[in-house]
């Protein structure tokens, strides 16, 4: 009887290893998905997730801390200090929690470094989101589409009831519409389907994309449109934790101010500011270099009416005497940038365009939420492009810069909660 009974344990246990605990371990350090639990020393509540985990070191795993405070009184000592690591892991670390966004509204696989201030990290959906939102009744080449594969050879199909591989700038992941090889096709060339698998509505992107013909020519790099839509945060997980941060501030019906740090093209924390606030949005503007970002920013508000609410200002960012290598659009391919707004700068240039909202409108601050989209670039870092050292300190450096500014801009109280976002990567070097 009792072999039994250790077997049977040990099944279970095997059980918990492969799922929740990897799926907490790998894809949300210790973030929880909504549910009731009843501790012995805190008050009932619905909403278990307890935001932001360190668990670098190893000390103190978050399933193991869950597991005791649930089955096992605890001594003063050890109630004390328990207490204690849980208000830090909820207060945030400096360093992101990597989340798997398919459980935050977002159809195609994507591991990304969060961090928030001001607001918790919302809690994760129990299923991932699925292609079926993508490709319901959709037609590639008269044929029904029947899920996606990773590349041109892959054996894999990722059906409908499935989330798909990430999008890559090459074109990845491969819409199908039958089994075979030669029935599949690189969803690049479709860039609805590569929007939509970035959770973006093709209503007036898919136009604004058009219109930009003339700017992609003076590119010389990144020449793909899929390769902005690739670098986009994904609109719908833009959205979840847009309304966490308001519904958390009570700030239900206040105007919205929304900034964009990098934001790129498409500019998710903008489009959720809109999406979210409705006519209660009063600005949105993105800070970026790219003028090719610029001219389909351009577009996409002349299209929409909301050039006066929605704002775009091409800067390079960065210290006083720093330089970067990039492309930003201006015929000249790849060269160094000299920095032209510093984050004093920046600052100040955000705190005028909040007050002149303020006067414009006549409102007073406490009637206006605030929220910041942090979102640095981050192919100088990525294991992808094989970046050098030299290039993988710049590209942190810049991160950590933009970190800092948030940090600095939210203990000032000019950002009410902010959001910042970046690859997994930035967590290896952080």
């Amino acid at each position: 009887m009792g072999r039994t009974r250790n077997a049977h344990k040990k099944r279970l246990l095997e059980r918990q290893k492969t799922t929740e605990s990897a799926f907490y371990r790998e894809g949300h350090e210790g973030l929880r998905p909504l549910k009731r639990v009843d501790y012995e020393d805190a008050d009932v509540t619905t909403d278990d997730s307890d935001g932001d985990y360190d668990d670098s070191d190893g000390d103190y795993p978050p399933e193991t801390t869950r597991k005791r405070a649930r089955t096992q009184p605890r001594t003063p000592r050890e109630k004390l200090v328990n207490i204690t690591i849980t208000r830090m892991m909820t207060r945030g670390w400096r360093r992101p929690t990597l989340l798997q966004l398919t459980y935050y509204d977002c159809p195609s696989s994507r591991m990304r470094a969060i961090k928030t201030w001001g607001s918790e990290i919302p809690a994760p959906d129990r299923r991932q989101a699925t292609q079926r939102r993508v490709f319901q009744g959709k037609r590639i080449n008269g044929k029904r589409v029947i899920g996606t594969y990773a590349d041109k050879k892959s054996v894999t199909l990722h059906t409908l009831d499935q989330s798909s591989t990430s999008v890559f700038s090459g074109g990845r992941p491969y819409v199908a519409w039958g089994p075979g090889e030669d029935e599949r096709e690189n969803t690049g060339s479709h860039l609805d389907i590569s929007l939509r698998l970035m959770s973006f509505p093709e209503e007036h992107n898919m136009v604004a994309f058009a219109r930009i013909e003339e700017a992609m020519k003076l590119r010389k790099k990144d020449t793909r449109r899929v390769r902005f839509i690739n670098r986009a945060f994904p609109f719908e997980t833009a959205c979840r934790f847009l309304r966490a941060a308001i519904k958390e501030h009570r700030a239900e019906g206040k105007y919205l101010v929304q900034m964009s740090v990098c934001g790129a093209m498409l500019n998710a924390g903008g489009e959720a500011a809109r999406a979210v606030a409705g006519p209660k949005l009063v600005l949105a503007k993105n800070y970026e270099a790219c003028w090719t970002c610029e001219a389909f920013h351009d577009a996409r508000t002349e299209l929409r009416g909301e050039a006066e609410v929605q704002k775009f200002k091409a800067v390079v960012l960065g210290e006083a005497g720093d330089g970067y290598v990039m492309d930003i659009g201006d015929g000249r391919g790849e060269v160094r940038h000299a920095v032209d707004c510093t984050w004093d700068q920046l600052a100040a240039d955000m705190e005028k365009s909040l007050d002149d909202v303020l006067k414009s409108r006549r409102l007073q601050r406490k009637d206006v939420f605030v929220y910041c989209d942090a979102t640095p670039p981050c192919s100088g870092i990525s294991p992808v492009g094989r970046p050098s050292d030299e290039v993988k300190a710049s590209c942190l450096k810049f991160i950590k810069q933009t970190d800092a500014f948030v940090h600095r801009m939210h203990a000032k109280g000019v950002f009410d909660a902010a959001l910042f976002e970046n690859v997994k990567a930035c967590i290896d070097l952080w």
